[in-house]
């Protein structure tokens, strides 16, 4: 049985430094620059991870100084910074097994709903069980961030555990969190396009 983590400092650097490992800074060469991707992304996921809404989040980021500290911001972003969204896509997606899997996704592997159920269950206990956004894909990016957060959640006991027995992750338990960061950033790029 796996530990999910309980602090909202771990689980905010941890997500940052996924985020930076996997995203660039900024999406687009003139971009504002005042925040990071890998900031937003964190403070996406600390937002999960206190069941708050946009406010709440700034709130939080506000009161607590060490969070800011913590993902190197130099000052609290607006609630109107975080849900920003561009237009859904009908192109193929980019990457080669990314659109392997758009056309060739094989249902019956995945029908493994024993798994799915005490997941689903898991996260709907600990995230809560409905979705604020009112647009489908704004839908669609809460519930992979859902995901992650809840990912993120086990992953960072068990990183800490390891680290103490200086072991590196073992590349079963390297997978799973790896193919939902990449269906999470698939999500995230795709329909946030302008």
């Amino acid at each position: 049985m796996s530990v999910t983590s309980k602090s909202p400092k771990a689980v905010l650097l941890t997500a940052w430094r996924i985020a930076k490992a996997s995203l660039p800074a900024h999406r687009h060469l003139n971009s504002p620059k005042k925040f990071t991707q890998h900031q937003l992304l964190a403070c996406l996921v600390l937002k999960n991870f206190l069941k708050t809404d946009y406010r709440g989040l700034v709130e939080s980021l506000a009161d607590c100084d060490s969070l800011s500290k913590a993902i190197e911001l130099a000052c609290i972003p607006h609630d109107t910074t975080f849900p920003k969204a561009g237009r859904p896509t009908a192109k193929p997606a980019s990457g080669n097994c990314r659109r392997l899997m758009q056309t060739r996704f094989d249902e019956e592997t995945y029908r493994l709903r024993t798994q799915v159920e005490t997941v689903m269950s898991t996260i709907k206990r600990r995230q809560g069980s409905f979705c604020k956004g009112r647009k489908y894909w704004s839908r669609c990016k809460e519930l992979s961030l859902m995901v992650l957060t809840h990912n993120i959640m086990i992953l960072l006991p068990l990183l800490c555990l390891l680290q103490s027995h200086n072991k590196a992750i073992p590349k079963n338990m390297r997978s799973p969190l790896r193919s939902n960061w990449v269906i999470f950033k698939d999500v995230w790029t795709k329909h946030d396009n302008l």
